[in-house]
């Protein structure tokens, strides 16, 4: 049971900025690099990886498209380099009409594989073939492919429910102690027993159900409070108009 609270608009969501328009002469490689974060909004997100026998390695054009002096310090996630990587490969399947120029040296051959966003962690750059702990990048003789460690993820991701769900029994045992023993005259074991009420959403109990409901405690719940901050907030700033 989910109460209606209205939170403030125009909220910013972390991530990198997207490409101001399809045209990619208006998307400026060189500000994009710098941000240097993909958006872990999307479901996947690309890495940049070599699919010849040679390394990975950049053209003088593709470094300075960036604006880096080598290739050795740059995130194989950076989104401005995958899309580069992205915009010279779909250029290359265009027959007719002018190419851009190569984004590769002699003994590369740039690609870009999609993971999923929770995969991530952090920039690739430096030991680009160290175990991550839920992908690898492949090497041999310089060609590089991706290998997913799905199982471990699975396993983690069970780990890190189970301890949101003691995290979120310990809370709730402590809210439901905090109306229970308040000691506050005016706190009736009437008004108490209403105020209990709310941990208690209709139909079926069930824990989980109840921990979901915690943010949503009239009074005390995190969310509830915040909402209630912030409607206090635009009150005081639409009386001051």
């Amino acid at each position: 049971m989910k109460y209606e609270i209205k939170y403030k608009k125009n909220i910013k969501i972390g991530g990198a900025a997207a490409a101001p328009s399809n045209n990619s002469d208006s998307y400026n490689y060189k500000e994009e690099f710098k941000n240097g974060k993909p958006n872990l909004d999307n479901p996947k997100i690309g890495i940049v990886i070599n699919r010849s026998h040679g390394g990975f390695r950049l053209s003088d054009y593709a470094k300075k498209k960036l604006g880096v002096q080598n290739e050795y310090d740059i995130d194989r996630f950076n989104p401005a380099l995958v899309r580069l990587v992205e915009e010279y490969r779909k250029q290359r399947k265009i027959r007719d009409g002018p190419r851009t120029p190569n984004i590769n040296t002699d003994s590369s051959s740039l690609d870009v594989e999609y993971i999923p966003s929770a995969y991530y962690q952090g920039p690739h750059t430096d030991n680009s073939y160290e175990q991550r702990n839920y992908y690898k990048i492949n090497e041999y003789d310089g060609f590089e492919s991706i290998e997913l460690d799905n199982e471990r993820y699975e396993i983690d991701q069970i780990a890190k429910a189970s301890e949101r769900r003691e995290e979120g029994l310990i809370r709730l045992l402590s809210m439901m102690n905090e109306i229970i023993f308040n000691e506050n005259p005016e706190l009736t074991s009437e008004k108490k027993i209403e105020k209990l009420k709310f941990f208690f959403p209709p139909g079926e109990i069930d824990s989980d159900k109840l921990i979901e409901n915690l943010d949503y405690i009239p009074g005390i719940g995190a969310a509830f409070l915040e909402a209630q901050d912030n409607f206090t907030k635009v009150q005081a700033d639409e009386s001051k108009d």
